[in-house]
């Protein structure tokens, strides 16, 4: 169908969103829906010249569904073909709480952050120095801090909202550092430590070590959280001695990208439970299985 035709249709429908026969509208609702995000310039501009509680609701329902649809099938194709790109992933999961985000802005301040740490880096250090040039700028130039339970908020498992605001959850400062160390190269993966995410860094680029933890050569562990300290294996024994947590191998290895989005998914799915908002929960639930197929 031609775009001027489907305007057309569109305008024709939202007219009728006000339509009392439920499974008359069910139709209508179904066919808006079909379109995908296409219609959703018209539903906005519809959902603004609206004065009628009840039909705002539909159209705000309209525009969650079509919204969340999209960002599941874009995380379908995050998973299938581009799980590399770990700043992508984290802004999806963004955009499912906030529709609207200006990414070109966050790619910029974000670049900004990253060319920060290049111009003080180069080749001639060793990783325990690199490590200390990123942990100076990200924490004492740029002043990134993690929020402190239980101050926690669903804002601190935004990644846009920790580039804007210098703080956020654990995992989402974890994420952050991925992403700036990784975009210099730098061979460092999370590590799905319970509680707290952190970082490893291996002996170079791990290729199949990732997925044969018997193998993965850390030369030593970062955490995110207490700006970026150094530390080595027995630490996490201890950790894990004094929580009464029994030892597993994915504690002490390398995890891939999709494994770290799942991880903050959960965790932004129990903000959503604790701030009551059950709906919005069992979709995460559906976002959570994507990422899990």
């Amino acid at each position: 169908m031609e775009k001027k035709e489907t305007i057309k249709e569109l305008i024709a429908l939202i007219s009728m969103v006000d339509e009392p026969d439920e499974v008359v509208y069910g139709r209508i609702r179904q066919r808006i829906i079909d379109l995908g995000e296409e219609a959703l310039p018209s539903l906005e501009k519809a959902w603004e010249n609206s004065f009628e509680e009840f039909t705002r609701l539909r159209i705000q329902e309209l525009l969650d569904t079509i919204h969340f649809e999209s960002i599941q099938q874009q995380l379908i194709t995050w998973v299938n073909s581009n799980q590399d790109d770990l700043l992508e992933g984290a802004i999806l999961l963004s955009r499912y709480h906030f529709h609207e985000l200006d990414i070109n802005r966050i790619t910029h301040n974000l670049g900004q952050i990253i060319q920060d740490v290049w111009l003080e880096m180069n080749d001639r250090m060793n990783p325990l120095e690199k490590i200390k040039v990123l942990n100076h700028i990200l924490f004492d130039v740029h002043k990134f801090t993690p929020t402190k339970p239980p101050q926690y908020s669903l804002q601190d498992y935004l990644i846009p909202n920790l580039i804007d605001s210098k703080r956020g959850s654990g995992t989402t400062l974890g994420i952050l550092y991925l992403i700036i160390a990784q975009s210099l190269k730098l061979p460092v993966y999370g590590v799905n430590l319970p509680y707290n995410m952190i970082i490893a860094y291996l002996e170079n680029n791990p290729g199949i070590y990732i997925y044969d933890p018997e193998n993965d050569p850390v030369l030593f562990y970062i955490n995110p959280v207490f700006k970026g300290m150094i530390f080595i294996r027995k630490e996490i024994d201890r950790f894990l001695k004094d929580n009464k947590i029994e030892p597993q191998p994915q504690y002490f290895t390398a995890c891939n990208n999709v494994q770290i989005l799942q991880r903050l998914a959960s965790e932004m799915r129990m903000m959503y439970d604790m701030e009551g908002d059950s709906e919005k929960a069992e979709r995460m639930d559906q976002i959570i299985a994507i990422l899990k197929s």
